[in-house]
């Protein structure tokens, strides 16, 4: 069954993992700016950002490439 939308996880992976690597990096950029010499305080939170962008984006191909559970059965 091809991929409906025309996304599918090899043409999205690599833009997911931009993402992540954007989202973590702002973090940590944007966590010097605010906590000044506790930028540690934001490398946690920047580890655990980038994970759940790229669960966020896996969730979202999936949402947009399978048919509903009530059109299969």
């Amino acid at each position: 069954m091809p991929w409906a939308g025309g996304r599918s996880p090899g043409k999205t992976l690599p833009l997911i993992v931009v993402a992540a690597a954007l989202a973590g990096g702002g973090i940590g950029l944007l966590g010097a700016v605010v906590f000044g010499q506790f930028v540690i305080v934001t490398f946690p939170v920047a580890l655990a950002a980038m994970p759940a962008v790229v669960a966020a984006g896996a969730a979202w191909i999936r949402h947009r490439s399978c048919p509903p559970v009530d059109t299969i059965s």
